[in-house]
């Protein structure tokens, strides 16, 4: 390739480069058009008596609802076994509460409502480990008992 080639085939590349660019710019500046909205509408909720916190809270977690099921539905299984999972979130998008389905199915497996780790539940091994992390773990370099 000579000189003249290659400068030919950049400054084709920049111009496209730099219609990006401008597509982008206009692009920031529709969008920041549409979100300069939102001030007013939270300031009307609030003038309506609502919770400008909780509405955001509320929008937030709409929006991330929204964001979950665009992406199960959107995405495909590579293989057979993943056919099962991707039902299994597919279903949970669907009823749109995904921390009460997620604790339903969780609940179920050992019929227990207390989703804390085994580790947290269970008293006495928490404070047996505890102990044992205070003795310190002879033969292991660096942890020396420590005197309790």
């Amino acid at each position: 390739m000579n000189e003249t080639e290659a400068r030919r085939w950049t400054e084709e590349a920049m111009r496209i480069y730099a219609e990006l660019d401008e597509q982008k710019i206009e692009n920031m500046n529709k969008c920041r058009q549409i979100r300069e909205r939102l001030p007013e509408i939270y300031e009307s909720a609030k003038n309506a008596g609502i919770n400008v916190k909780a509405l955001k809270a509320a929008v937030k977690v709409a929006r991330a609802k929204m964001a979950f099921e665009n992406a199960i539905e959107a995405a495909t299984p590579e293989d057979d076994e993943d056919v099962a999972a991707f039902e299994y979130l597919r279903a949970i998008a669907v009823p749109g509460d995904l921390f009460e389905a997620a604790t339903r199915s969780h609940s179920n497996d050992e019929g227990d409502d207390d989703l804390r780790p085994n580790f947290l539940k269970n008293q006495e091994a928490a404070r047996e480990n505890t102990s044992r992390l205070k003795k310190g773990i002879k033969g292991l370099p660096g942890a020396d008992a420590v005197e309790a």
